[in-house]
């Protein structure tokens, strides 16, 4: 796990998984839940410190990155994937006249792991 974690520790999962798109974890998550398998989601490792002992379970590691920005209507309006770069969308959305984001500009974990549901820019 340490290769997936910003402080480089943590033993080995019982299983990873990679996960590229929103809708590629929802159909995954599903099918989990369903055979009853327990898991641990895991964005870009930011603010996690993972044991030397693992993590005895299965880990997804949330790699679902689009971001969607639009200008061109009114209110402008940013879709962003839970494991997108919470800095990379401040970047984007500022080179296009947006403002809002700047304060996560430097803030090294993922859309999702910082709670962002909703926010207007």
């Amino acid at each position: 796990m340490a290769n997936y974690s910003t402080m480089n520790v943590g033993g080995k999962a019982d299983a990873l998984i990679i996960l590229y798109s929103a809708v590629e974890m929802e159909n995954f998550i599903k099918k989990l839940w369903d055979l009853g398998i327990s898991f641990t989601i895991l964005g870009s490792g930011s603010n996690v410190l993972i044991s030397d002992k693992g993590i005895r379970e299965l880990v997804l590691v949330n790699h679902a990155h689009n971001l969607r920005i639009n200008t061109n209507v009114q209110p402008a309006s940013v879709w962003a994937e839970s494991g997108a770069n919470l800095a990379q969308v401040a970047r984007q959305t500022g080179l296009r006249g947006l403002s809002g984001l700047e304060w996560a500009s430097a803030v090294p974990g993922t859309v999702g792991g910082a709670g962002m549901e909703c926010w207007s820019l």
